[in-house]
């Protein structure tokens, strides 16, 4: 499945809001966890492509498709969508597209630590 748009590491639409709803603090907590849940996930799915386990590839790459929007990491929740849903996808393929998530989250979290730092610093 290949998207006709790319979307962008991150947008800041769902971060904005939490921002404006949850105190400062709460809010980093929750980037902190967010953080920690996609390592795992993406950990996951890396033992699942060296072991050819289509079934947690499948379960990882869901379950990070839907923390993924929360903070806004618009791109990850895209590759997740193609990975989750992907059809006669070799593992060669798969390892290519782990590693573009791996740098894509990078991406997304210098720029939602970015966005985290300058909204406590106008508050």
């Amino acid at each position: 499945m290949q998207y006709e748009e790319i979307e962008p590491d991150f947008e800041s639409g769902p971060l904005d809001e939490l921002t404006h709803v949850l105190p400062a603090t709460t809010v980093r907590e929750l980037a902190s966890s967010f953080y920690d849940s996609v390592t795992h996930c993406l950990a996951q799915l890396d033992a699942a492509a060296s072991a050819h386990d289509w079934s947690i590839i499948k379960e990882q790459a869901h379950d990070l498709k839907g923390i993924s929007g929360t903070f806004g990491a618009k791109r990850m929740q895209q590759l997740a969508a193609e990975l989750e849903h992907a059809i006669g996808m070799s593992c060669a393929q798969a390892a290519v597209l782990l590693r573009e998530m791996h740098d894509t989250f990078a991406a997304a979290r210098k720029e939602i630590d970015t966005s985290i730092a300058s909204q406590s610093e106008a508050a």
